[in-house]
C-alpha cells in the first residue's frame, strides 16, 4: 500500500519546469581540458635519459591552454592528468626499463617505471601515470620518458597526454 502512495505522488519526468532567480551550488563544467596524441614515432632519444614527449595531434583543447608540448592551465584549480605512452628499442628482446613522467614547472609530480628482467627482455613497453594535482593560473604541465636499453635505438612509438579541470 505504502508502494502506491509512492508511486502516485511521483514526478512526471517530462513535465516542463520554469524556474526563476538563481540557481547556486550546482557545480560547473570541467574546462579547461586537453588531449593530446602522438601518433608519428619519433627515434633516437638519448638512452637511460628524460626526454620530453612531443606530440602532433591536438584531440581536444577547450581553451587553447596546450601548446608546445606542455598544458598551461590559466585557471587555478584542481585537475586530473593523465599520461600514457608506448617506447622501445629498434631491436627485439633489448629494453631493460621504460619511465613516464609528468612534470610542473619542470620538476617531477608523478611517475611509475616499468623494468624487464634481463633474461626475458622485451621490444615495445605501454606504460601508463595519473594524478590530481593542484594548479595556479600560471603553473605547467609536461611529459616526459625514460628507455634504458642494452641495444638498439630508443623510439617513441605513441602517446597520450590529457587532463580537466575537477569540479569542485
Amino acid at each position: 500500500m505504502a508502494i502506491d502512495k509512492i508511486q502516485a505522488e511521483s514526478i512526471n519526468l517530462a513535465d516542463t519546469f520554469a524556474f526563476t532567480g538563481t540557481v547556486t551550488g550546482a557545480g560547473g563544467d570541467n574546462t579547461p581540458f586537453f588531449c593530446a596524441v602522438k601518433s608519428s614515432q619519433t627515434t633516437g632519444q638519448s638512452d637511460n635519459t628524460w626526454t620530453k614527449i612531443t606530440f602532433d595531434t591536438e584531440v581536444q583543447d577547450s581553451d587553447g591552454t596546450f601548446a608546445s608540448d606542455k598544458f598551461t592551465p590559466a585557471v587555478a584549480g584542481k585537475y586530473y592528468l593523465e599520461l600514457i605512452a608506448s617506447g622501445g628499442t629498434s631491436n627485439a628482446s633489448s629494453v631493460t626499463s621504460i619511465a613516464i613522467k609528468i612534470y610542473k614547472n619542470g620538476s617531477e609530480i608523478t611517475g611509475v617505471n616499468n623494468t624487464s628482467k634481463t633474461e626475458s627482455e622485451v621490444e615495445l613497453f605501454t606504460i601508463s601515470t595519473s594524478a590530481i594535482i593542484t594548479s595556479d593560473t600560471d603553473d605547467y604541465f609536461e611529459a616526459y620518458i625514460k628507455i634504458d636499453n642494452s641495444t638498439g635505438t630508443n623510439r617513441v612509438t605513441t602517446a597520450q597526454f590529457s587532463g580537466f579541470k575537477i569540479i569542485e
